[in-house]
């Protein structure tokens, strides 16, 4: 793996940890590729809990927090750490989040984080907001997950092709391959999840689950699938899912599953 290197009077030494605090399996692993691709060293916290600890006994570089998780959530645990004056108490913490409405940077800002970036990570947009992570020696970052022409022979349900065609590219076979199998698995475990959930009329643990979906099939440019997801997510807020609200999540699921493990096979 290519470190990155910060220079100083000691000379070239390698970059401290970044830390990524996320709970859902395949956003942590991608995100982690991401990261290890450009030259950063990665340690990985699956839950607010983790992070506190974790941040307070070692002082990192930067810290990628995830907002919505089981427990003590992103917001909660970023205003621990800045409140406990551990080791990274002062370093920059950037909300990781698939929410996109309006209101998401200042509830990020008041918590005592730095910036906000949309999910999946995209180095350019980092670069931009924290431009001294960024030093002369490291990866390029050039190569975001954006950048990438039309795709033909893809199913509708990836829409264009261009981000999971972008995600093929920047990761490799290898690490698209084992990306893949871990999505694969995670999905199949959710949607059993998410009906025990309904049929228990757990709305919150329906809201959690149809979060994580969102997100995880937002990495693969499921622009159908992720505006459900997102629609049924805020209409739990208020009522409980509708059987045919679940058929048609179901459907456009194995839609997008079927077409996932079928890419370039």
């Amino acid at each position: 793996m290519m470190l990155g290197w910060r220079y100083g009077e000691g000379g070239a030494q390698p970059y401290e940890c970044i830390l990524l605090v996320e709970d859902t399996l395949s956003n942590r692993q991608l995100t982690q590729m991401i990261l290890q691709q450009a030259g950063f060293l990665v340690e990985l916290a699956s839950s607010g809990e983790e992070a506190v600890v974790a941040a307070y006994n070692k002082r990192y570089e930067l810290i990628l927090m995830d907002c919505v998780m089981p427990g003590m959530d992103g917001y909660q645990a970023t205003e621990r750490i800045r409140r406990e004056g551990g080791c990274s108490s002062r370093v920059p913490i950037i909300a990781l989040t698939a929410n996109t409405v309006a209101g998401v940077e200042e509830v990020c800002r008041e918590a005592g984080m730095n910036g906000v970036l949309s999910k999946p990570l995209e180095l350019t947009r980092l670069r931009d907001l924290l431009p001294g992570v960024f030093r002369s020696g490291e990866a390029s970052v050039s190569a975001d997950m954006t950048t990438y022409v039309q795709r033909p022979h893809c199913h509708a349900v990836l829409a264009s092709g261009q981000r999971i065609g972008g995600l093929y590219d920047r990761l490799g076979v290898a690490r698209f391959e084992l990306l893949r199998r871990t999505t694969l698995a995670s999905l199949e475990l959710l949607i059993q999840e998410l009906l025990l959930a309904h049929r228990c009329d757990d709305r919150a643990l329906l809201q959690r689950l149809l979060h994580s979906l969102k997100s995880s099939v937002a990495n693969y440019g499921a622009d159908e699938l992720v505006t459900l997801a997102q629609q049924l997510e805020y209409c739990c807020l208020d009522q409980a899912l509708s059987a045919r609200q679940l058929q048609q999540l179901q459907h456009l699921l194995q839609q997008f599953t079927a077409a996932l493990a079928d890419y370039r096979r």
